[in-house]
């Protein structure tokens, strides 16, 4: 097949993606979320000190994070993906706290750690709610949804040599 021939099919399969414009809002408000998690500003207050004969003004400095907002948006997120049927790719639920709708960033809003019982996994715990999410940690661990048994329309090298071995 041609280069042009492989970019017509490929131009067809983006063109046959169902319920397109759910899928963009839903990444739009997972970026606006991890963005707003991530995010802190600087809000400075004065406070005159009237006993001073100059009036000098004190200048405090207060961090203030804006994860609510990013809570909010992946509320919505996960609330048009339940209205609409939609499923939500599985390494973005990893990141979502299922409590509290909060994103997981280590170092932010969640603290990481591996520990060792039978088998290595990997413990992450939401800061704000203390929820705790538990994944196995082996080297050939992998999910459901990425075994390529498990993906439509994926055929193996092996499948496709027994089936030319047998005829």
């Amino acid at each position: 097949m041609s280069k042009k021939g492989q970019g017509k099919k490929i131009q067809q399969q983006r063109e046959h993606v169902e319920n397109r414009e759910l899928y963009q809002r839903m990444n739009f408000l997972y970026q606006a979320a991890a963005l707003m998690t991530t995010t802190t500003f600087v809000q400075e207050s004065t406070d005159h000190n009237t006993k001073d004969e100059k009036s000098t003004a004190k200048r405090n400095k207060s961090y203030q994070n804006i994860g609510s907002l990013g809570r909010f948006y992946l509320n919505t997120m996960r609330n048009i993906g339940k209205k609409q049927v939609l499923r939500i790719e599985p390494s973005v639920k990893r990141n979502i706290c299922k409590r509290c709708d909060s994103l997981l960033v280590p170092g932010f809003t969640s603290r990481a750690r591996v520990k060792s019982r039978r088998q290595k996994q990997l413990e992450i715990e939401c800061s704000e709610c203390k929820a705790i999410k538990i994944f196995p940690a082996r080297k050939d661990y992998q999910l459901f949804s990425e075994k390529p048994e498990n993906i439509v329309g994926a055929s193996t090298n092996e499948s496709s040599g027994e089936s030319q071995r047998m005829t």
